[in-house]
């Protein structure tokens, strides 16, 4: 299991990374350009995912919780904002009048 005891608290630090890494893009997104942050955070999701599965496999509570944040810590600066810029710039004029 991962930290049942401790449950509320790692919902909290998701939330407050979460709430912190959206805006990390919002700064960068112009600096770095799109495609290095979207590959980044793939990169540190699929980083975060191994570690999740061994710390599951490996009874390592802490490395599980700590996985999950950096998890969502890498999914809200890449793939969670990313798209939603890419929307607002491809989206025709005409259609966002109506």
């Amino acid at each position: 299991t991962i930290m049942p005891l401790q449950a509320q608290s790692v919902a909290l630090y998701v939330a407050a990374v979460n709430l912190f890494a959206t805006f990390i893009p919002v700064l960068l997104v112009e600096k770095l350009g799109r495609k290095p942050l979207l590959f980044a955070s793939l990169g540190l999701m699929s980083i975060c995912s191994a570690l999740l599965g061994f710390g599951i496999n490996s009874s390592y509570s802490f490395l599980s919780a700590f996985s999950i944040v950096a998890f969502v810590a890498a999914f809200s600066t890449g793939m969670g904002a990313i798209p939603f810029v890419l929307m607002a710039e491809v989206s025709i004029p005409a259609c966002i009048e109506a």
